[in-house]
């Protein structure tokens, strides 16, 4: 795409965060493509494995340090977002998606959309980043208060999304009466935190989360059940927006566990009152609640396997067990 060139620097946007656009043209044949440094040596990522190469648009792609190309194969010449999200430094996420298909447009200021409230003056300095998918993210940090606020474009017209019959957002609870040309929304905020703001424009109507960045702050937590002595050894690893991971090797059997700090009391999600307790890979399970019951997942492959903890539409947050490719 630019000659094993330098001309494509990914820009740093906060949080752990990259990205690039470039123009692709179609290319039945597919690119090959790294992550790299100008030196090659400092950062050069790429596949996790020479028999998976494939980037697919707005699907994640964890990176590896490996000698192994990544590649795409773009069906339409297309402007397309590289967005590198290095939180996790070992393993950084890569996310390519297609600028042109974004839901509020691309190429000129206006189709850029921001959250803007009385917790930035209403003005332009948080930006909802296009993350794929139609899906657009902000980090802003905010103060404890109460705080009216839209999503907006920089000229309050081309985007100006508001309160619909309802105007009160409430902290990882889906908003769903966003109205184009509303009225104000509401948000009270109990805590000085890092918050996550998510736009899901893939619906009839646009969705809005809102959620703490970061939902476990300083404390580490773990997954600690049958498979590990119940011991702390699989640390969940923050991966940006909300959501943390670790791989454990597991052999065919029945585990129970749970997702805890190392002193059991700052952070015990287990099954909530009433709710199944199996676990079922490859289906997430939201039904995690703090102090609930033992969790049981039956593994019928032996494997490497990913625990994620997603809090970016959820509190308490998503867990998703998933076999590693290849594993």
């Amino acid at each position: 795409m630019n000659g094993w060139g330098t001309d494509n620097a990914l820009t740093y946007i906060g949080r752990g965060v990259y990205q690039a656009d470039l123009s692709l043209d179609a290319q039945t044949d597919g690119y090959l493509f790294k992550i790299a440094s100008e030196d090659w040596s400092t950062v050069n990522f790429g596949a996790m494995s020479g028999d998976d190469t494939a980037v697919t648009l707005d699907a994640e792609r964890t990176l590896a340090v490996t000698d192994h190309n990544l590649t795409i194969t773009v069906s339409t010449t297309a402007n397309h977002r590289f967005r590198l999200d290095a939180s996790d430094p070992t393993a950084p996420i890569l996310v390519v998606t297609d600028l042109d298909m974004a839901p509020y447009g691309y190429g000129t200021t206006q189709s850029s959309i921001y959250v803007r409230g009385g917790f930035n003056e209403w003005g332009t300095a948080s930006e909802a980043h296009y993350a794929g998918g139609d899906v657009y993210e902000a980090v802003i940090p905010v103060e404890v208060g109460t705080y009216e606020f839209k999503v907006a474009s920089e000229d309050w017209a081309t985007v100006n999304l508001g309160a619909g019959a309802s105007n009160t957002v409430t902290i990882g609870t889906a908003f769903g009466d966003l109205a184009d040309g509303g009225g104000n929304l509401s948000i009270s905020i109990a805590e000085a935190n890092e918050y996550l703001f998510t736009v899901d424009a893939s619906g009839e109507t646009p969705t809005l989360w809102v959620v703490p960045f970061k939902p476990f702050g300083a404390t580490e937590v773990f997954v600690r059940g049958g498979m590990n002595g119940w011991g702390t050894d699989n640390l969940l690893v923050f991966k940006g927006t909300a959501r943390y991971s670790t791989h454990i090797v597991l052999e065919v059997g029945d585990y129970e566990f749970k997702v805890a700090s190392e002193d059991w009391s700052t952070v015990n999600l287990g099954a909530a009152e009433g709710a199944a307790t199996q676990v079922t890979p490859g289906e997430a399970y939201t039904s995690l609640a703090q102090g609930g019951g033992n969790l049981m997942i039956t593994i019928d492959t032996a494997g490497t396997y990913r625990f994620q903890v997603d809090g970016a539409r959820n509190v308490p947050p998503a867990l998703l067990v998933e076999q590693t490719p290849g594993s």
